[in-house]
């Protein structure tokens, strides 16, 4: 899967270096779920799926890894390739969300056992949400430090929402299974911020060589722009899954005692 959505910026979605790696990659995935289901000791135990709360903190994980590091890709491109800053200027321009995660990191697990997983994920959702449209309105005359900012909350979201999924979904399944649990949603998350780095370059460049109005830096930057276009929408679905699937249990316990 990784090889095939990576080939995307260079090759059609139809040729044979896309395509055929995407198949090779769902036969493969299916071949291998099926035996795990079948495997009385599996190698990973695919069950934990079964359960809801999992399976959205699952869900919930690979759509922050595509956004985090489709994001982490595009804007040092953004600083270097579009305004044509050092690559010091790069890297003090994502420094600051870099930080900002790393200071809510280790306190995210507390801001979790007082909201709630739902309230953290609308949060969170409509953060990132916010984030991603201000860098699709970004052009090519729009200060750094709007791009800074935008940056600064993206990761907010993302450091408050990482480690608090794993713990809500490895808590709603049976002791036994953590093990496979937690391994089962490393392993998801990890290909898929694989996957959103060439999927968001892959577009940027799509879009900037099929750009025929534009060219140079300001076709790179409307390949940006539809980059952080296609993040939004991974972003609301993020924001609706908050909404409409997540049932906070710390939340229905709190009504049920007030009723």
């Amino acid at each position: 899967f990784t090889l095939g959505f990576g080939n995307l910026g260079t090759y059609g979605f139809t040729s044979l270096p896309v395509l055929g790696a995407l198949l090779v990659g769902l036969i493969g995935g299916i071949l291998f779920a099926r035996r795990q289901m079948k495997a009385a000791v599996p190698f990973l135990d695919l069950r934990v799926l079964k359960t809801k709360e999992y399976a959205l903190s699952v869900f919930g994980s690979i759509l922050l890894y595509l956004v985090l590091m489709g994001s982490s890709m595009l804007m040092p491109l953004y600083v270097q390739s579009i305004l044509g800053k050092s690559a010091t200027i790069s890297g003090l321009v994502v420094l600051p969300g870099s930080l900002v995660s790393a200071f809510l990191s280790p306190i995210a697990g507390r801001i979790y056992d007082k909201v709630g997983i739902r309230i953290l994920t609308i949060i969170g959702g409509s953060s990132l949400v916010l984030s991603n449209i201000g860098m699709f309105f970004i052009h090519i005359h729009t200060g750094i430090w709007m791009a800074v900012c935008l940056n600064i909350l993206r990761c907010a979201a993302t450091g408050c929402l990482l480690m608090p999924f794993v713990t809500w979904g490895n808590k709603n399944i049976p002791p036994e299974l953590t093990a496979h649990g937690t391994a089962l949603l490393t392993s998801l998350r990890t290909v898929a911020g694989a996957i959103g780095t060439a999927v968001f370059v892959g577009i940027m460049n799509t879009v900037a060589r099929n750009s025929h109005t534009l060219t140079g830096s300001a076709a790179l930057l409307h390949g940006m722009n539809v980059s952080f276009l296609v993040m939004t929408v991974a972003s609301g679905l993020l924001l609706f899954t908050g909404l409409f699937l997540i049932k906070d249990s710390r939340t229905e316990v709190l009504i049920e005692v007030e009723n």
